[in-house]
């Protein structure tokens, strides 16, 4: 089952046509990302106060993944964002 599976519509609205032939493929969020990570490196993921570039997300995201792995969060636990 892919990642936008039941709820095509909500996913469009959020994106042009090209955008959402591209995501269609992921099975994961997890899948998405790391595709990402890997295409836009260089390019600005989140613009607010700063920008964050790709690649420093993916190092911020595994960053805050050991972290909870230290704490003892594993596969399958709900944590709450």
């Amino acid at each position: 089952m892919a990642i936008y599976e039941g709820n095509e519509l909500k996913f469009k609205a959020f994106c042009d046509e090209q955008t959402f032939n591209k995501i269609v493929d992921y099975k994961t969020v997890q899948d998405l990302f790391r595709h990402s990570t890997d295409e836009y490196t260089d390019k600005v993921a989140i613009s607010d106060e700063e920008e964050v570039t790709y690649s420093r997300l993916a190092d911020e995201v595994a960053c805050y993944r050991g972290v909870l792995r230290q704490a003892g969060v594993r596969k399958g636990d709900l944590v709450g964002i």
